[in-house]
């Protein structure tokens, strides 16, 4: 598990050079502002990843601004074994990185973030390492940095996003799945 956790750290080094490289997009403090098909072109051109499954949501509803925050990252990590509560410090702090981050670019279209997961298959009892791009419409960035992320202030919401999931075994020779 150590080295499959010092894998994916040693990736987004890689990851913002392909985005870069394909997209033409430099990725600051976390911002990525790609969309779908140039986020996977980027990332299918690195030796042992590929996307596994695209899935879209919506949220809608009312909430404090860290309720909101533990809600999408509840759905967004959906299947990771147990709860998101014990990361929500961890998770506000990073959404109020990339909030202000947002706040200084100039999202035009689309904006998100890269989020990698290293998990153990039971099965197999095998590291798997995974990556997750979240991203949203510029509509959804204009309403993200309108809010304050620690705030109890309550929220209205109504946003979509798409969350596409990447595999990354840099063992195998190649790795597209269809």
């Amino acid at each position: 598990m150590i080295a499959a956790f010092d894998n994916a750290l040693g990736m987004y080094p890689i990851i913002k050079a392909k985005v870069k490289e394909t997209a033409g997009q430099d990725v600051v403090n976390g911002l990525y502002m790609a969309d779908h098909a140039q986020m996977t072109a980027a990332l299918n051109n690195i030796h042992g990843m590929a996307e596994t499954a695209v899935i879209q949501d919506h949220k809608q509803g009312s909430g404090t601004a860290v309720s909101i925050t533990g809600e999408f990252f509840g759905a967004v990590l959906a299947g990771l074994a147990g709860d998101v509560a014990p990361l929500s410090d961890f998770i506000t702090q990073s959404m109020a990185k990339l909030q202000a981050q947002t706040r200084k670019s100039h999202v035009t279209k689309n904006f998100g973030t890269v989020i990698g997961l290293v998990s153990l298959m039971p099965e197999l009892n095998v590291p798997v390492t995974t990556f997750r791009y979240v991203y949203s419409s510029s509509k959804t960035a204009q309403w993200m940095t309108s809010i304050l992320c620690f705030s109890t202030e309550n929220y209205s919401y109504d946003y979509n996003y798409e969350v596409v999931d990447y595999i990354y075994d840099p063992t195998r020779q190649t790795l597209r799945v269809a």
